[in-house]
């Protein structure tokens, strides 16, 4: 900046530079022995690693990120396949069968659990 300037475009110059020091990127969410890498796809466990198909991705991201809060059949279907697209319950009812068998072959101590008529969410079992 030249002088003379004025205070007001001083602070707004600052309050523009503090906003883009500001982002956070999250490369990895965690929960119980469960590791999601957000930019490979890949879900993770005890050294072992495999690759998560796109939808499948998308929902264990939602669950990952609040673990402990029911998602329910439709918010899954809003945020994972669009509000204009034609899923159904029974397709997400496949990809959660999906996931739990990848959880399986992981040995992860996380399950997915419902509670019938209102939700998924993750559990985790360190017994």
């Amino acid at each position: 900046m030249t002088k003379p300037f004025s205070p007001a475009e001083l602070l707004a110059r600052i309050r523009v530079l503090t906003r883009r020091k500001g982002e956070v990127i999250i490369e990895k969410i965690e929960f119980g022995d469960l590791v999601l890498s957000l930019s490979t796809c890949e879900l993770e466990c005890n050294g072992k690693s495999i690759h998560l198909a796109y939808k499948e991705f998308e929902i264990m991201k939602l669950l990952m990120y609040h673990p402990k809060i029911l998602t329910s059949k439709e918010e899954l279907i809003n945020s994972v396949w669009g509000n204009d697209s034609e899923a159904i319950d029974n397709n997400v009812e496949a990809y959660i069968s999906f996931l739990r068998k990848k959880l399986l072959f992981l040995k992860s101590k996380v399950t997915i659990k419902v509670i019938r008529k209102v939700g998924y969410h993750l559990e985790y079992s360190d017994a």
